[in-house]
């Protein structure tokens, strides 16, 4: 059934996931600084992978291209995981996502480094990653999110009880 988002309520918005870039570990890219001057020294030579076109990170990859004046080869999948599949094994350079898609591959160890996060702030979970402000990207504060709509008309006492009762249970 179509439905027009302009027909929901918005109760509460629940999660916030900065995106930011990821490279393979073993990648010459140490720092975003390295894959933008690599970017802009062979236009469309370094790759890009996302869950398909016109999805939220083939979107951004095209973004950020632009705000740092480079060609980017964008490399479209069938999902977002086979994406990062293919950016563990080398097969793409880069890959623009949220940090819940590849913690379990970072750090240490890891098969896969962040390179810049889009929020405005460092986050605590990375603290030695740098948001694309401070790499030198600026107005790139870029996140995933998760939120509750009701259908239009739902009386206000019952969006405002289950807004509470979504503040309630992320205090808990």
């Amino acid at each position: 059934m179509p439905t027009d988002l302009r027909d929901r309520l918005p109760i509460a918005a629940y999660i916030f996931s900065p995106m930011g870039v990821l490279v393979n570990a073993a990648s010459p890219y140490r720092t975003l600084r390295d894959l933008i001057e690599a970017a802009g020294a062979e236009p469309g030579k370094i790759t890009y992978g996302s869950g398909g076109v016109g999805t939220s990170p083939q979107l951004l990859a095209e973004d950020f291209a632009s705000r740092i004046g480079a060609t980017l080869l964008s490399v479209p999948f069938r999902g977002a995981g086979e994406a990062a599949q293919a950016l563990m094994a080398g097969t793409i350079d880069m890959l623009i996502a949220s940090p819940a898609t590849a913690l379990g591959n970072l750090g240490p160890g890891g098969r896969l480094r962040r390179l810049a996060v889009g929020s405005e702030r460092r986050l605590p979970l990375l603290p030695d990653v740098p948001t694309f402000a401070e790499a030198g990207v600026t107005g790139f504060v870029v996140s995933s999110w998760i939120s509750f709509f009701a259908p239009g008309g739902t009386p206000v006492e019952v969006t405002d009880r289950l807004a509470r009762e979504v503040v309630n249970y992320e205090h808990s």
